[in-house]
């Protein structure tokens, strides 16, 4: 038994489209996490959702990517899925298309409510300090570039840029945060901000890109 005290190896590997932890095989098996308490009392749950996937791996279900430099990017979940016109596209995988451009340095996607789609995808990206194209350029090679990967049932065609994306000083991009900014509500952002000033630097982003969208005011005839 491993006293809960005791550092445990794990061991970080690539794939697509999760990222795995790769469980020392002398201090776990694949069960040991899915004992009868565990996901309401179903461990045969915890083990299709966790352990089948990648058998012998831990699904963590975070998607990710490394770039050429070699550092780590966690972009987001992979259960993370917005429903556009009833397809679910992931905001990960759109986020990773996004990424991979050479001139981004991150990205966030979150779903707007749409009367007629359901959702629809919006995006905000970081650039590099230096791009090596104008903006409207990059832009549009972005969106095509979305069309290409995902395709145009992503319906992805406003995407925003900022300096700054807002984190938690662990580095969690705040994705409700650009979501409420989105939908026009408070912001809301948790006591952990990094800065608070990206809150601004998001309703900057977005409102040059239109959003929210502002409600008709009621008049009389």
């Amino acid at each position: 038994m491993v006293n809960s005290a005791q550092l445990l190896p794990l061991y970080l590997f690539r794939t697509s489209p999760s990222l795995l932890l790769h469980l020392h095989p002398n201090l776990f098996s694949p069960g040991a996490f899915c004992n009868p308490s565990g996901l309401y009392k179903n461990p045969q749950k915890c083990r299709d959702t966790y352990f089948e996937r990648f058998p012998g791996y831990y699904d963590t279900c975070d998607a990710g990517m490394i770039d050429a430099d070699g550092y780590l990017h966690v972009l987001g979940r992979t259960d993370d899925v917005i429903n556009v016109s009833g397809v679910r596209i992931s905001t990960g995988a759109l986020e990773e298309v996004l990424s991979s451009h050479e001139d981004v340095v991150e990205a966030a996607v979150v779903g707007l409510d749409d009367e007629f789609r359901g959702q629809i995808p919006i995006g905000v990206v970081v650039l590099q300090k230096n791009p090596s194209k104008s903006q409207e350029t990059i832009h549009n090679e972005l969106l095509q570039r979305v069309r290409d990967k995902i395709g145009p049932v992503a319906y992805f065609k406003h995407l925003g840029f900022t300096p700054q994306l807002p984190k938690t000083r662990s580095g969690k991009v705040l994705r409700n945060v650009i979501r409420n900014i989105l939908h026009g509500r408070p912001p809301n952002p948790p006591g952990t901000i990094e800065d608070l000033a990206t809150i601004d630097l998001i309703h900057t982003a977005l409102k040059a890109i239109g959003f929210p969208k502002e409600t008709p005011k009621s008049f009389e005839l």
